[in-house]
């Protein structure tokens, strides 16, 4: 709606003068009428007036204007009016959350593989090439999937949601000021900058806008942290689906915390704003502007800036940040200990450090030692925690975490949050912090309260299982998410949610060690597992003897499953349990540092120690995985068993409240057998029964007698002998009349016919129909009855959307088109499979002898004129790229990656024209007394610092080349290497040179120097000219000038020399590298810049001496030495992207069938050869090959050919 009318406004219209319209209220809206009342809206008059006029609707609500009713039609008054509409919430996305909340709590891949993705290699790899060190911080490159990107430009989008966050800015001033608070530190740390106005337009498809909210983290309500929405999304993509997410390199959280655990005197820190402190490329910094307002004035413009730094809210973010702290370690290991190392890559998750330590020494250096290194990387942490009042005292407050900075010697020590559990530092114990809110008592309230147990290690598994098992009966009965919990579960709700808060009263020694407990002789990991019918679980311990013998046993982590809802037997529940004990067992181990003995698994199951130790028997498929699983990972001889009543396994797979949870002494520290002398554990019986004789999980010895009957379709075996859809109806035609003939016989009537000679177009058709039938009635059986039962096939039927009908016996289509003009088999095509041997003749007759060899579409036409075949377009596309006739006339010519740049174009401190590439280009007619004559230009290239120098050419034969060539050697010395087309003048000059270098060597004074300084030719392949674009460049830019200069004049050779040379200063003066606009910059470099050896801006510095420059070789010396040093950082780079042919395609083979392709005639001339050798590259990519024709044998480029046929009978479009 763009304009609200008032009551003045019906005066300018005579049908509108006399309705009484409603005045319109200025004020707030006071009601919404929803389109769910339908009845209120219904027109009961509607008054009209000429077209263009606004017209007037009455309805139960009153009259109501629609229309233009501005001047001349214009829109007045403009307003704004939000549409609102409501939708039920859709259901569908919260059951597949919770679906996939139950298969990841009946996972059993609790160790994750460290493997990386191919993305996530070519991540890393990019991340290790672009590394950078940047003002004491890391600086990397985001990621993109391509490079450049292609963003669109989303401003629009930006401004909108700027303009929703201004609404809320100016309505609540509190966080107003606290967004310009976090805006204005962003940029004066310079996370952030403005972009200049002369910056805005930037680079197309480099650009993108990232809008950006608050958010508010309930345990630190006054902080308000900025995010950029990253997934925001323009025109269907956003910056986080442009970009890869990144290796996951964040360590595992539990075995941080496993590893706090280890020794006596723990600390733990946080590195300040982690994301913050990585830099990124400034190639990419243009993809994460944003738009603020300058100083937070709500009233001013919004002006444009961008982020340094990788920020929150990048998908790749937390990698990039994690990536930057491996790399400060790695970087710096030969620096500090290994202890140091180890902490900065073993001992953080994300930007929080958990260690622990034997002493408070060793502490005291380690958190000296991490923040030193850190702060190589950039990274400050600070808020150091430790249990110790002396490592808290050493360490400065301003580094100290909030509670402990003016700590006190005779105050206690605080507790602290620590990875979602609570750290109890005074007493060095850890607990569990739950705060649960006010929830309905529904699946959704449930679900709310239940996740907000934060217990990672397990610790309160038992108790949160109660939980699990009230939320799987809800979901059994598949009602919805806001619908009350059933009378039974509410009860047992309430129950649960009553105990809740006894969990704050938890504590767990920290430290798996007490503190007087002596030297470690004994260390070993003790698993226990259980299932019930409800649940299955494993708790593990780790039990230690010391030198005195003393043993302590302590809580190491516990899993607990619930059932899946599809019921499992007993048994199989217990060896899952017997799985995570070992998965457990492996994942508890690979994170301690301690030396520990072959662990021990304890289980009551009898049936699961007689499937482990089960040596001769072959069981069912889900026992055998698992038993599988469970030896990889332990020895039979490992496994024990406990009776259920000390098995503390059995309170992960049954449950307990919230107060025996708390106080249980069996589950906190293992049952009593542990913690007394190994030769009191409990013993194996002394005879296992044998479980496994009728137990339905081993696989029983079937014998038996096969008899294989082998019936093979004769048809079948008959169609597939034909190659031809002619010759195929013509042999079942021949068929048909033998069969008629020997039915006339066998009646012995006198009307019996006699033996054909020849077939006639009814003979064809009969075939053809029999064909049909065959094939309709071998694959749509079911369809065929159906339509001679009730006269139409079922709903299931793939064929169901085309109305099938029965004509004789014959599927054909019914369709739509029965009233129109066109033949009947094109209104009702008969019906055919599309996987058959048959098909495929069909279509390739249609191709080749209907079709004339057309396109896919044009051959589908015809096909439909007479058969309907389903999904048919791929077997088109097959059939015409198999058939020779279409390739000779569609296939294109073979390409390959573009190749690496040879040595001679890449090397620098070579003299100019060292290596060079020649061409020749002309002709240019000159006066010659009264009559004319031709000249040519011979063009010489430096293929390092693309100089050139043009010498004239008398005329195209040998001994004017070898002149040129002789005059430029005397003038720019004697190159070593020569790149040239495979032209005959250059054959000749090779021959003439090398003719003339035998002569030389006669003279036993220069033969040494001819054989040190001889000259190497290299021919590219014949009517290659692509693979000297070095020079074929250069040429076009010399004719370009001559064309501008000459303007068609008739010149002498003096005049025509002139021009070449000034053509060549030219060409030798233009800048390799861009042209910057800043005049601070240096000026760009030339090839001239090393031919002329002069100084094209002033030099740099201060010069004292004055016999610095009398030796003109010294100056020449730096001159040169400053171009190739600017060569090699300013025009080199610029040769490193691929234009064109940037993938490996497949390589030319010998016997390959090809069509050589010549310019200079019609495509269906083209000759036919085969490869007969291959050339391949350096790098194993062929480019050129020998071609065997009717003429002879011929060398070619790739790109000259079109591949036919390959070795394998395989056509390939290269």
């Amino acid at each position: 709606m763009s304009s609200i009318s008032t009551p003045p406004d019906k005066n300018r219209w005579k049908h509108l003068m006399d309705i009484e319209f409603p005045q319109a209220d200025s004020g707030g809206v006071s009601l919404i009428i929803g389109q769910d009342f339908p009845h209120l809206l219904v027109p009961h008059e509607v008054r009209s007036g000429r077209d263009g006029e606004p017209y007037a609707v009455r309805t139960l609500l009153g009259w109501t204007l629609n229309g233009p009713i501005g001047e001349d039609g214009k829109i007045e008054n403009d307003a704004i009016c939000n549409f609102i509409y409501s939708l039920p919430v859709a259901e569908s996305h919260l059951d597949q959350q919770v679906e996939r909340f139950w298969k990841l709590d009946n996972s059993q891949d609790i160790d994750e593989s460290d493997t990386m993705s191919l993305n996530d290699k070519r991540v890393v790899e990019m991340w290790k090439r672009s590394v950078v060190i940047c003002d004491g911080h890391y600086q990397l490159d985001i990621p993109f999937k391509l490079d450049p990107p292609e963003l669109p430009c989303n401003i629009s989008m930006a401004e909108k949601r700027l303009k929703s966050l201004a609404r809320r800015l100016s309505r609540d001033s509190s966080l107003h000021d606290r967004y310009t608070y976090e805006m204005e530190q962003m940029l004066s740390k310079g996370y952030a900058e403005r972009v200049e106005n002369s910056q805005i337009e930037g680079t197309p498809g480099k650009i993108w806008y990232i809008p950006h909210h608050n958010v508010f983290n309930p345990k630190k309500p006054d902080k308000c942290r900025i995010v950029f929405d990253c997934a925001a999304e323009y025109e269907g993509t956003s910056l986080n689906k442009r970009v890869l997410q990144g290796p996951d390199l964040t360590n595992k959280l539990v075995g941080v915390l496993l590893k706090f655990r280890e020794n006596k005197v723990a600390v733990c820190g946080d590195i300040q704003e982690m994301f913050h402190q990585v830099r990124v490329s400034p190639q990419h910094r243009d993809a994460l502007r944003f738009l603020w307002w300058p100083q937070g004035d709500l009233t001013t413009r919004p002006a444009v800036y961008r982020m340094n730094v990788h920020l929150f809210g990048g998908v790749w973010s937390p990698s990039c940040a994690n990536f930057a702290l491996q790399l400060t370690a790695n970087d710096h290991e030969k620096d500090f200990s290994p202890e140091v190392i180890q902490t900065v890559l073993k001992n953080f998750y994300v930007d929080d450090c958990l260690k622990s330590v034997s002493c408070d020494d060793d502490a005291i250096a380690l958190v000296e030692e991490v923040t030193r290194i850190l702060l190589k990387g950039g990274f400050q942490i600070k808020k150091w925690l430790s249990n110790s009042k002396r490592v808290v005292e050493s360490i400065p407050s301003a580094d100290r975490g909030k509670k402990v900075m003016s700590l006190e010697l005779e105050e206690g020590l605080p507790s602290e949050s620590v990875l979602g559990l609570v750290w109890h530092m005074d007493k060095d114990s850890l607990g569990i912090q739950v705060r649960p809110k006010e929830k309905d008592y529904t699946r959704r309230g449930l679900l709310s309260v239940m996740s907000s147990v934060y217990d990672p290690l397990g610790f309160v598994g038992p108790y949160i299982l109660q939980a699990k098992k009230i939320f799987q009966d809800e979901c059994r009965l598949r009602k919805g998410w806001d619908e009350n919990l059933e009378e039974g579960n509410i009860i047992k709700w309430k129950k649960w949610l009553s105990q809740v808060g006894k969990l704050n009263e938890f504590r767990l020694e920290r430290c798996y060690i007490p503190r007087d407990f002596g030297q470690i002789t004994s260390c070993r990991l003790h698993n226990f597992c259980d299932a019930s019918a409800e649940a299955y679980g494993s708790v593990s311990y780790l039990r230690v003897t010391d030198d005195t013998g003393r043993v302590h046993c302590s809580f190491l982590m516990a899993k607990s499953r619930l059932a899946p809802i599809k019921p499992l037997t007993i048994p199989r529940l217990e060896l899952l349990a017997a799985v995570m004990a070992v998965k457990v067992n492996k994942q508890v181990a690979k994170e301690l540092i301690f030396n520990l003995e072959e662990p021990v698994y304890w289980t009551d199951s009898m049936i699961v120690l007689q499937y482990i130790k089960n040596e001769d028997k072959r069981l069912q498929t889900f026992v055998a995985n698992r038993v599988s699983v469970i030896n990889d990972g332990s020895l039979p001889r490992q496994w024990r068993y406990v009776n259920t009543k000390l098995n503390p396994a059995d309170d992960a797979s049954r449950g307990l409240s919230a107060a025996d949870v708390v106080s249980s002494r069996r589950w906190l520290q293992g049952p009593d057998f542990l913690w007394g002398d190994e030769s009191q554990f409990p013993l194996p019986p002394s005879s296992y029964p044998d479980l496994l004789q009728h137990d339905r999980e081993v696989k029983g010895v079937v014998k038996s007698h096969a008899i294989f009957v082998a019936n093979e379709d004769k048809l079948d075996e008959l169609f597939n002998r034909y190659s031809c859809w002619f010759k195929l109806r013509k042999g079942i035609a021949w068929l048909l009349l033998f069969r008629r003939w020997i039915a006339s016989r066998s009646l012995r009537d006198s009307h019996s016919f006699g033996a054909k000679t020849h077939l006639e177009v009814s003979d064809l058709e009969a075939g053809e129909v029999a064909v049909v039938r065959y094939l309709q009635n071998r694959y749509f059986k079911d369809e065929i009855k159906a339509l001679v039962s009730n006269g139409r096939v079922s709903k299931q039927s793939k064929i169901c959307k085309l109305d099938p009908f029965l004509d004789k016996g014959i599927i054909r289509v019914g369709g739509r088109l029965c009233e129109a003009p066109i033949t009947d088999s094109s209104k009702h095509p008969m019906v055919l499979p599309r996987d058959h041997h048959i098909i495929k003749l069909i279509v390739r007759y249609v191709h080749e002898v209907e079709a004339k060899h057309s396109g896919r579409e044009y051959v589908l036409a015809v096909l439909r004129e007479k058969y309907w075949i389903p999904q048919v377009r791929p077997l088109i596309n097959k059939v015409l790229s198999s058939c020779i006739t279409s390739m000779r006339v569609r296939c294109d010519t073979g390409t390959q990656k573009m190749a690496c740049l040879p040595t001679d174009r890449v090397t620098p401190g070579d003299p100019a024209f060292t290596n060079v590439g020649i061409d020749c280009f002309g002709p240019f007619l000159v006066k010659r007394g009264r009559g004319r004559e031709k000249r040519y230009g011979c063009l010489f290239t430096c293929l390092a610092i693309r100089a050139i120098h043009i010498e004239k050419l008398h005329s195209l034969d040998t001994d004017s080349f070898i002149n040129a060539l002789s005059r430029f050697a005397a003038r720019r010395g004697l190159p070593k290497k020569i790149r040239c087309d495979n032209g005959t003048n250059f054959i000749g000059g090779e021959r003439e040179l090398r003719e003339a270098v035998q002569q030389w060597n006669d003279s036993h004074k220069i033969r040494e120097y001819m054989l040190r300084q001889r000259i190497v030719w290299e021919f590219n392949p014949p009517t290659a000219s692509h693979m000297g674009g070095v020079w074929e460049r250069q040429i076009r830019s010399v004719r370009k000038i001559l064309k501008c200069v000459l303007h068609q004049q008739l010149l002498d050779d003096e005049r025509l020399d002139t021009v070449l040379c000034e053509a060549e200063a030219i060409v030798n003066g233009r800048p390799l590298t861009l042209v910057s606009g800043d005049p601070q910059d240096w000026n760009a470099i030339t090839p001239n810049s090393l031919l002329l050896l002069r100084p094209t801006e002033n030099l740099p510095g201060k010069y004292c001496k004055a016999d610095q420059f009398r030796r003109h070789w010294r100056h020449a010396q730096y001159l040169a030495d400053r171009f190739w040093k600017r060569w090699v950082h300013e025009y080199l780079p610029t040769l490193q992207l691929r234009q064109k042919w940037q993938h490996e395609k497949r390589n030319f083979q010998e016997g390959d069938v090809v069509l050589l392709k010549d310019e200079s005639t019609t495509r269906g001339t083209w000759p036919l050869g085969r490869v007969s050798r291959i050339h391949k590259g350096k790098y194993g990519l062929v480019r050129s090959v020998d071609v065997k024709t009717r003429k002879g044998v011929l060398k070619r480029p790739i790109s000259k050919l079109c591949l036919l046929e390959s070795e394998l009978g395989i056509s390939n479009n290269l």
